[in-house]
């Protein structure tokens, strides 16, 4: 019983590191104009108490930060006016940095 603990808890640990070193957490992939691809990604902050959405572009992070305590209620529900706000936000901020294709055929 022992040896299947211990083989349990060696399989987790493999399985942890390996996915720290080699998945990465994308929320979603973009095509841009010019040909690159943008990568955005969620990360908790913990220290500011906020969701952060990033990409990174040239080796350059950029982000926006998503307060927690506007982000949802205190019955745990999505808050939609203040997320669409951050959002369009995002989109007015960083949207100079890149140009979405448009792949519909008019």
């Amino acid at each position: 019983m022992i040896e299947l603990l211990v083989s349990f808890f060696v399989i987790s640990i493999m399985l942890f590191i390996l996915e720290y070193l080699f998945f990465e957490d994308i929320f979603m992939i973009i095509n841009t104009n010019n040909g690159e691809v943008l990568k955005l990604f969620f990360e908790l902050d913990v220290q500011k108490s906020s969701l952060r959405l990033a990409y990174k572009l040239n080796k350059q992070i950029y982000c926006t930060f998503f307060e927690l305590s506007r982000l949802f209620n205190e019955n745990g529900y999505l808050i939609e006016n203040y997320a669409d706000k951050i959002l369009k936000q995002f989109i007015e901020e960083h949207g100079k940095n890149f140009k979405l294709k448009n792949k519909k055929k008019e």
